[in-house]
């Protein structure tokens, strides 16, 4: 993972905890994605964030 991409990510979890006052899951998980996301496209994979399984 390059050091580009989690300074990226540092600098938008910043960004967001400012102008929200938020820095729980739920508020920073796109980044996150985001930061997983360059990592796999090395790997020619790809992260899907949520998925609803339905019970049978």
């Amino acid at each position: 993972m390059s050091i580009q991409a989690i300074n990226q990510y540092h600098n938008a979890i910043h960004k967001i905890y400012q102008f929200s006052g938020q820095s729980h899951e739920q508020a920073i998980k796109n980044e996150f994605q985001k930061l997983i996301n360059h990592y796999c496209e090395k790997w020619h994979l790809l992260i899907v964030s949520e998925i609803n399984i339905k019970n049978k």
